[in-house]
């Protein structure tokens, strides 16, 4: 297959790719790790020499991944907190990505038994077009799956296609090195052939890989699988070589893991130890049979796709819902395993997904969901390939039956552009979830009723849009589901105290301490509910209660300003003439370029203070 043409069928997918995920580009920030990621981190704003020693050596959001920060920082510095180049950027990666698994997806078929050249002789084979049409429908599934959404219309997973573009590079790297000392009859030995520029290509490609997610760790156990097939190369004669390729692949795997576990470990509780009682490990090997199937079943019916799917409660193989998937993957195992002395493209393609999905299966179980779209990023190729091997045998056969190899291509490319219209419209449907924070979590309510965090997050996009009489039930809804973790989360404390806020502007002073009392059970040592109180107690003329809710505020936050003010008020009103110009003073040193410095200076003048 010329190689002009392989790009030019890659160049298209990815063009599909593109415009399909246009409507991603109308889409904003949303409030979950896009703040962390990008709009509230300080660290991204500026490139230097800091920047780096902080993007390699922090565990920044309990995370290692040097290489998206660095893209995150580029975007910064291009785009400013315009979401609209952050998501370009993900998009034009999702792209490319689509483009690498065309190409791959070609160079694989090439070597394919199942997709075999045709050959005269027998009128057997596959013709060139029906193999180009198998790549084409491979990429095309990975480029508008509504299932790879996730990846690409949420910023902060950036990581995501960031890691899958060296990775795609990587193996399309090793499928040229593998190809070239096939061509000298694998007569090199070893070292030589290591350090052949196509090998280091690879390794580097994969380094970078890990740099952007530790999800890469699975590339050299994908390449022992393709050394397996389609390339053949696990032989008696060969082993060894292909063995210690691997290697410096290993190497750098494992040490990717090591940091990722000590980067996990640096938050306590986000990575679940395995004597865990909350999530056991039978719980969690029985789950990640569920899980297996379940990503399967959403690549053939993507519906209900949400952001975040709750781990079950009640987890037992003597439910049909955890024994049926235990069953099916054995099943599908033993399937592979029995026809692969003749037919190695199931088991090869079955052995990649599970690969791919071990490090997110949850056996090491990092949060609370039980699964995510995004983790499906990679691990989809493998099923997608093989949709794309079944389009060109369906090709083959039918031609077979029928003499007119024009109609066969006809209908072939109707059921791939009907499959693909269908599945734009599902990803447009599916990018329109990631418009804001209110869409996102109102679409998370809707399939799961019970996640405390979906009504938390979207109780916290209401009192952004100044929405408080919406918000407040949405707090209560969460606090209700979860008391205890909600209860450290300042959300609900936030609106509580706009609550007190807007009561006492209406001099509503009863109401106004009710819901600041509820804010000081959730959070009894937050400074905006401690100021919040002496405003309410100081307009109420109890100036001695207010001084002291004052005064506790700044025991908490010295730094800001405004407790000193009301402070040095109330002390005022006191008749505590002294000790009010320390606290006037005070917020002059905190707060020197606040507007009303004049009028404290005035305050200042008249109680003759000392400058």
């Amino acid at each position: 297959m010329s190689g002009p043409r392989r790009y030019l069928a890659a160049t298209t997918v990815s063009l599909i790719t593109f415009f399909v995920y246009l409507p991603a580009l109308q889409n904003g920030f949303v409030n979950w790790d896009d703040g962390k990621y990008v709009f509230e981190n300080p660290h991204i704003q500026s490139i230097g020499a800091d920047f780096f020693r902080w993007a390699f050596f922090e565990f920044y959001t309990s995370n290692w991944h040097p290489l998206t920060w660095i893209s995150h920082a580029l975007d910064y510095a291009l785009w400013g907190l315009n979401p609209v180049g952050h998501h370009l950027s993900s998009i034009v990666l999702h792209c490319l990505n689509a483009f690498l698994v065309t190409v791959v997806a070609l160079r694989l078929f090439e070597r394919s038994d199942t997709l075999q050249a045709p050959r005269p002789e027998t009128g057997g084979g596959t013709s060139n077009g029906a193999v180009y049409l198998s790549a084409m429908t491979a990429g095309l599934l990975f480029g508008i799956h509504p299932l790879h959404v996730e990846s690409v219309a949420w910023v902060s997973e950036r990581k995501d296609v960031l890691c899958a573009f060296f990775f795609l590079l990587s193996i399309f790297s090793y499928i040229e090195y593998v190809s070239c000392i096939s061509e000298k009859k694998a007569s090199a030995s070893f070292p030589a052939e290591v350090f052949s520029g196509k090998y280091m290509a690879s390794l580097i490609f994969f380094f970078l890989a890990l740099l952007s997610k530790p999800m890469a760790v699975a590339l050299p156990f994908v390449l022992l699988i393709l050394d397996w097939y389609p390339f053949g190369r696990l032989t008696k004669t060969n082993v060894r070589i292909v063995v210690l390729e691997k290697i410096p692949f290993l190497v750098l795997s494992i040490g990717s893991s090591i940091i990722t576990l000590k980067s996990q470990n640096s938050t306590q509780g986000i990575l679940m130890p395995l004597n865990s009682l909350v999530y056991p490990l039978t719980s969690r090997i029985t789950t990640s049979f569920y899980v297996i199937c379940s990503y399967l079943a959403k690549m053939l019916m993507p519906v209900e796709l949400i952001p975040f799917y709750p781990y079950p409660k009640n987890v037992s193989l003597l439910s049909m819902k955890f024994l049926a998937p235990l069953l099916l993957v054995a099943v599908i195992t033993i399937f592979c395993l029995l026809i692969s002395r003749r037919q190695r493209t199931w088991a090869a393609i079955w052995l990649y997904y599970i690969v791919t999905l071990l490090p997110v299966l949850g056996v090491v179980k990092v949060g609370d969901q039980l699964m995510a779209d995004r983790y499906t990023y990679l691990p989809s190729i493998g099923p997608f390939l093989l949709f794309g091997i079944g389009i060109a045998l369906l090709d083959k056969r039918v031609s077979r039956a029928v003499r007119r190899p024009s109609v066969i291509r006809g209908v072939s490319i109707s059921i791939v552009a009907v499959l693909c219209v269908c599945l734009s419209y599902a990803t447009t449907r599916q990018i329109k979830v990631w418009k804001d924070a209110k869409t996102l979590w109102s679409h998370e309510i809707k399939f799961e009723q019970n996640f405390s965090v979906a009504y938390d997050s979207l109780g916290d996009a209401m009192l952004k849009e100044g929405r408080l009489l919406d918000a407040v039930p949405l707090f209560q809804r969460a606090l209700q589901l979860d008391p205890v973790n909600m209860a450290a989360r300042d959300g609900y404390t936030k609106a509580l105290n706009t609550l007190a806020v807007d009561a006492l502007r209406k001099k509503e002073y009863d109401s106004a301490l009710l819901s600041i009392s509820r804010a000081a059970e959730l959070s009894p040592k937050n400074d905006t509910v401690y100021n919040t109180t002496g405003e309410i107690y100081f307009a109420k003329k109890e100036y001695e209660k207010a001084f002291d809710y004052f005064n506790s505020a700044i025991s908490v936050k010295p730094d800001t300003p405004e407790p000193y003010y009301n402070a040095a008020l109330a002390l005022e009103n006191l008749a505590r003439w002294g000790e009010a110009c320390k606290y006037w003073d005070a917020y002059l040193r905190k707060g020197e370029h606040m507007p009303d410095t004049g009028e404290v200076l005035q305050h200042m003048r008249e109680l003759k203070c000392r400058n």
